[in-house]
């Protein structure tokens, strides 16, 4: 019975996956971009604080 359940949830599961993964992989996304932008700012500004 247990076994019938795990294939039942592990198929609605991969039925799901796409639905689920197209806007979640973009808000990583989005995230890991952001995360670029402020360290490349940081970088930039510890850069000019170095040279003056």
């Amino acid at each position: 019975m247990t076994t019938g359940w795990g294939f039942r949830a592990v198929a609605v599961e991969v039925e799901l996956a796409p639905v689920v993964w197209e806007p979640a992989k973009w808000i990583v996304i989005g995230i890991l971009l952001v995360i670029a932008g402020i360290a490349v700012v940081l970088l930039v500004m510890w850069l000019r604080r170095r040279e003056s």
